[in-house]
């Protein structure tokens, strides 16, 4: 028979997005200059970097400029007749072209996938398996590697198959509408519509489509790393169990976690403003792989911690998340998971 997670302290303040702050910080000072270690500040180091990898961003592509610079000249019907035009004889001659050189394509086509889709399959598996360890070396403030790497190797693989198949997805949703317009545009051709037509149907309504996705998966992202993984490490259970703690600990303290969410977001804002300034004030250094995060480890650790700290106000079986300073190294999890979770 099953029984609920213990509440919080009975005699204790109820929990709060704003006290974990000051806590994330006690802990980031306590773990990184009390006292200094240079080897435990590198291997700590390593971990933040592979869980942080394929968290980066890049260039945004410029495709719509030329739709952009082709509506601004389009001024009057006969313009954008010529236009549709000058864009149907394009697709003509790309059908052609495509025609001609298919099997070649298809090849070149399916290795790059396969290289794409291999290269975020490993680094998803790093990330993940980094994750774990940051959580550990962050909890009980160490810098080890090659044991967590080994010990935290299956709620690694279980998180990498969930963050596989929410990738899965996410690309299936993110791309679907591109493919919809596109798959339109090769059959019926562009003979016809004039480019306002293609712009706000296709352009502005895909943007918002993306927009809105992509905001239900960063939340989804941002809720795996600040509380699932937690509670996978501090119950030694599959990222379905923990999620099903979670939703628990949501339907009860509803408030208190989108006070959190705000308080987040916030710091991550000002946090990546800071990261640019240091970025542009080393001459790009931090930009680097890996020395970058060694020496923005604080701002990493003090995020990281934040999370955990908020987490551990939420009853004694929470606690070991976010121990009390100057406290033991907090002993590697080993009891079993609390109600409505199962070890796997």
């Amino acid at each position: 028979m099953s029984t609920a997670p213990s509440p919080p302290y009975p005699s204790g303040p109820r929990p709060s997005a704003i006290a974990p702050i000051s806590q994330a910080y006690d802990r980031m000072v306590e773990v990184l200059f009390r006292p200094f270690d240079l080897g435990k500040w590198l291997g700590l180091g390593l971990c933040a970097w592979l869980a942080l990898l394929g968290q980066g961003g890049g260039s945004t592509p410029s495709v719509g400029s030329n739709f952009e610079n082709r509506v601004s000249t389009s001024t009057s019907v006969e313009s954008t007749t010529t236009t549709a035009e000058d864009l149907q004889r394009s697709l003509d001659e790309a059908k052609d072209w495509l025609a001609e050189h298919a099997p070649a394509l298809w090849v070149a086509g399916g290795l790059a996938f396969a290289l794409i889709a291999t290269l975020l399959l490993i680094v998803t598996w790093l990330s993940s398996r980094g994750q774990m360890m940051f959580i550990d070396g962050v909890v009980r403030n160490r810098g080890e590697v090659v044991e967590p790497w080994s010990r935290l190797g299956p709620l690694a693989n279980s998180l990498f198959g969930f963050r596989v198949i929410v990738g899965l997805v996410a690309l299936v949703v993110m791309t679907a509408p591109l493919a919809l317009a596109l798959m339109h545009v090769w059959e019926e051709g562009f003979t016809g519509l004039g480019p306002e037509t293609l712009l706000v149907p296709t352009v502005l309504l895909t943007f918002l489509f993306w927009l809105a996705a992509g905001m239900v998966f960063g939340l989804v992202a941002l809720t795996v790393n600040d509380f699932v993984a937690p509670l996978m490490w501090l119950r030694r259970q599959s990222v379905v169990d923990a999620w099903r703690e979670l939703r628990a600990l949501l339907s009860a303290n509803l408030g208190t976690f989108l006070v959190f969410l705000l308080v987040r977001i916030l710091l991550s804002v000002t946090l990546g403003v800071v990261i640019v300034l240091a970025t542009c004030l080393t001459c790009c250094v931090a930009a680097l792989p890996y020395i970058g995060t060694v020496l923005l480890l604080p701002l990493h650790v003090f995020l990281r911690a934040y999370s955990l700290s908020f987490l551990g106000q939420f009853g004694r079986d929470y606690a070991p998340l976010a121990p009390a300073r100057e406290t033991p190294v907090p002993a590697v999890p080993t009891q079993p998971p609390p109600t409505g979770t199962s070890r796997p």
